[in-house]
């Protein structure tokens, strides 16, 4: 009986066998990448929201590092100077193969804090894995201690079209102005029926402020809303106690998927994320 290497060398190898051998090595290979590239890529289902506390703890590669982690589809940054967040998407690419684009939300233009070059300046900002189709930015009536705004993209999120509002409310005390902040950004996002609005409210989910934002959303935190709650995860330092400032709000018609309350030791404020579902 020959042996089973003489019958491997003598065995004929037809071309449409060695084709078909080569096809499948070349699909299983083309799989293999496919898998990598896509635990690489950005979740299109992942909404968050950040108030990044710009130029306090860590720069653009720390806050880079902290984004790569989650790979967001939709990113809402509030306290971002301009020119910080361009150098945040660049890294993102370039270190993490992440291409987000770009949508500034100025309310001020502040050198002290965000440098004196490139036109800096400091606000929100929204960057997106899916192109932005439409954009803009309006600054509140009144702002307080500081001039307060918020902004809005159009993009595509869990493979729909969704308007996009990001904002960051006064501070902390101001109740009558963000009182007036939260009526003004209602009367403009619920005209969408397929909307989310991101943002570092300065205020907990009962307070009076808040009431007008319940008729309309709820919050991914199916435990926040306009009753204290103790189950409602807090997201901010501003205590002790710690509180529930940060928000990723669904209109009503949306399912509740929950979120993920993430301690950054880049900022004061958790990273807050949720997937659609």
């Amino acid at each position: 009986m020959p042996s089973v290497r003489r019958q491997l060398l003598t065995a004929k190898v037809t071309p449409l066998a060695l084709a078909t051998a080569l096809i499948g090595a070349l699909i299983a290979g083309t799989a293999v990448l496919a898998s990598a590239a896509e635990s690489t890529a950005p979740l299109s289902n992942r909404v968050m929201t950040w108030n990044i506390h710009v130029g306090k703890d860590g720069g653009p590669a720390e806050k880079a590092k902290e984004i790569a982690k989650y790979r967001p589809q939709v990113l809402g940054i509030q306290e971002a100077c301009r020119e910080d967040v361009r150098k945040t998407v660049e890294i993102l690419k370039s270190k993490y193969k992440l291409r987000y684009h770009i949508a500034y939300g100025t309310v001020m233009n502040d050198r002290a804090n965000c440098g004196f070059w490139g036109g800096n300046a400091f606000g929100q900002a929204i960057i997106s894995a899916a192109p932005i189709t439409t954009k803009g930015n309006k600054l509140y009536a009144r702002g307080g201690t500081e001039p307060r705004g918020y902004m809005w993209v159009e993009t595509t999120v869990n493979g729909k079209k969704t308007r996009v509002f990001n904002t960051h409310l006064s501070e902390h005390g101001q109740n009558e102005l963000r009182a007036e902040q939260v009526g003004t950004l209602v009367e403009v996002a619920r005209q969408f029926a397929r909307s989310i609005v991101l943002g570092d409210f300065n205020a907990q989910p009962h307070s009076s402020e808040m009431r007008s934002m319940w008729v309309y959303y709820r919050d991914a935190d199916p435990n926040c809303g306009s009753k204290a709650n103790a189950k409602c995860k807090a997201t901010a330092d501003a205590g002790p106690p710690r509180k529930k400032f940060d928000y990723v709000f669904l209109r009503k018609n949306m399912a509740l998927p929950g979120v993920t309350v993430v301690n950054s030791k880049y900022s004061d404020h958790d990273i807050v994320y949720a997937d659609l579902r």
